[in-house]
């Protein structure tokens, strides 16, 4: 998803997974439903675009979360970005 907060361009990517559960629809009807599960939410990253874009000697510009047990970014999620892990972290 692309956004913007503030002045600042961001790009964010994430791996989300969906839930099966259930929802009360306006006839008062209980209906099957997905949803997102945002507890599952393990691999995700945001770019500042604009930082990219502006500086072009940045190296700071992708952040990533972590997952629940605190293991670090998979490798394959970074390679998915096409950036190197640990390049001039605050």
């Amino acid at each position: 998803a692309h956004y913007q907060q503030g002045m600042t361009d961001y790009l964010a990517i994430a791996l989300l997974h969906h839930s099966e559960g259930v929802a009360v629809n306006a006839e008062l009807d209980v209906t099957p439903s997905r949803h997102l599960d945002l507890g599952q939410l393990h691999l995700a990253a945001r770019i500042n675009l604009s930082e990219w874009k502006n500086n072009q000697n940045s190296k700071q510009y992708i952040s990533f979360i972590k997952g629940k047990n605190g293991k670090k970014v998979s490798d394959y999620f970074r390679d998915f970005i096409g950036c190197q892990e640990g390049v001039d972290g605050p």
